[in-house]
């Protein structure tokens, strides 16, 4: 990819982030609620990558064997949802949060009981906003996130 098209494609995908950031502000969503945490994500990896640009990210490479299970099931999120978002396939959103939840869980087989809340916490906000941004209904992906976690 040039340069040209790169920083087309990058500062595309940061307009769009901050679109879909006003669109959840001015529909009264509070930007500090657990359903505006992955916008807020979006925001910060999309501003990252146009700041790439210039040589200077701001945010620092995740050492594998220091992270965290909710910063690694938002990174798994990430990537799946911009997979989801190139095919155009309205269903594989519905099928990413168990298969990333699945993810963490073969990552960190050992999580408590309090860190697997955490996390059916997390992505049950993730689920509810998706659903109230595209008008969706995820339950089926909630109730698999339940049986997942075992809650």
């Amino acid at each position: 990819m040039s340069t040209k098209e790169e920083w087309k494609a990058k500062t595309d995908r940061l307009e769009r982030a901050r679109i879909k950031a006003e669109e959840f502000v001015a529909a009264g969503g509070d930007l500090k609620s657990k359903e505006a945490v992955p916008l807020g994500m979006e925001m910060i990896n999309a501003f990252n990558e146009v700041s790439t640009l210039f040589g200077h990210p701001i945010l620092k490479p995740i050492d594998e064997e220091k992270i965290s299970p909710g910063a690694f099931l938002q990174q798994r999120i990430t990537e799946m949802s911009r997979k989801v978002a190139k095919s155009n396939n309205a269903a594989g959103y519905a099928a990413m949060w168990p298969e990333a939840v699945k993810e963490v869980l073969a990552k960190f087989p050992n999580l408590s009981p309090a860190e697997k809340a955490a996390l059916r916490g997390n992505v049950d906000g993730q689920i509810h906003s998706m659903g109230a941004r595209t008008k969706q209904d995820f339950t089926a992906a909630l109730q698999a996130v339940a049986r997942i976690l075992g809650s």
